[in-house]
């Protein structure tokens, strides 16, 4: 019977001594990715665009990955829609960059909606397919 009540006690005494301190705890917030995939044809001198929702700001990667015409080299742009347009606001000239995964454009965004862009400048043949990556990394 005395080691319960001892025991008893040392409960008391644990619990009271806990109740002055201000425990705190942290939570770590983790980075999230968004990743999309514009797949689509171009014409012969056109041009293809895709709308995104931004959802939360932090590193938009674009990088033209594939298409029929690989080595040619097209107009990969990010920009704002404005009607039925894309205002590219910054653009490379590239050729498909599937052997190699960096992007061709990187950029921080903020929460927005924007377009990518994929056009022709005299250089295609026929009208192509083509596949466009796009990963945006939040903080």
């Amino acid at each position: 019977m005395r080691n319960r009540f001892v025991f008893g006690i040392g409960i008391v005494a644990l619990a009271a001594s806990l109740s002055g301190c201000n425990l705190t705890s942290t939570t770590s917030t983790t980075a999230v990715n968004y990743s999309y995939v514009f797949s689509s044809r171009l014409a012969e001198g056109g041009t293809a665009f895709k709308s995104i929702s931004i959802p939360a700001a932090g590193t938009l990667k674009v990088q033209y990955l594939t298409g029929d015409q690989s080595d040619k080299i097209l107009r990969l742009g990010v920009g704002t829609l404005s009607g039925t347009s894309c205002n590219v606001a910054q653009s490379v000239d590239t050729a498909a960059n599937s052997a190699d995964s960096s992007p061709q454009i990187t950029m921080t965004v903020p929460i927005s909606n924007i377009c990518i862009s994929l056009k022709d400048l005299g250089n295609l043949t026929q009208p192509s397919a083509f596949t466009i990556t796009i990963l945006l990394e939040t903080t």
